[in-house]
């Protein structure tokens, strides 16, 4: 099971800090302790993006009706960084999926709702895709950061912006391969 390491404050709510070992890498669970039903909030893509990050001010609200765990998403926030070969051997969302239901299952989670934002939906698809029975409510918000399961995926703008957040790092010449791959007209 995830040890707290911290608790820390945000907006007058205090969270729990767990690093919880998978089989992948280490993931960062934020936690806001609660009697109710457990609410899994999974953040969207883009720099500086985590659980806390992308949800801080919804808490209070959620705080007295939910158990919320907030993991930073392999790639992001505190979590580990895929390597540019585990990109290319499985999807973000793949990689995502697996690690997640392994850090549930590490802190004792067995069902839950689950809402998903922008790439944090294309995750919440697949979990639901994949382990239905666990997932009591789904709520997705503009999972624009996705993909359905038909059609060639990950897409090739997709697989250019997860290798310059992750691997080594962002770079000159990765933000370059990344402009490349989204415009249509390179001399622009």
């Amino acid at each position: 099971m995830g040890l707290p390491v911290t608790i820390t404050t945000t907006t007058d709510i205090d969270l729990l800090r767990h690093r919880v070992q998978t089989s992948l890498g280490e993931i960062a669970v934020s936690e806001v302790p609660g009697n109710g039903p457990v609410l899994v909030m999974l953040h969207g893509g883009g720099p500086g993006a985590s659980g806390v990050s992308n949800y801080h001010q919804n808490l209070a609200a959620l705080a007295p009706h939910f158990r919320i765990l907030l993991p930073d998403q392999p790639g992001f926030g505190d979590s580990y960084r895929p390597t540019e070969a585990d990109l290319d051997e499985r999807s973000i969302t793949a990689i995502t999926v697996d690690a997640l239901f392994q850090a549930l299952d590490a802190l004792g989670i067995d069902t839950f709702h689950l809402l998903g934002n922008s790439l944090g939906g294309a995750a919440a698809i697949a979990m639901a895709q994949t382990q239905r029975e666990r997932i009591t409510g789904l709520v997705l918000m503009a999972p624009g950061g996705g993909w359905l399961p038909f059609g060639p995926t990950p897409t090739e703008g997709q697989k250019e912006m997860f290798k310059y957040f992750n691997g080594g790092g962002p770079s000159e010449k990765k933000m370059a391969a990344f402009i490349r791959t989204m415009v249509f007209d390179h001399k622009q």
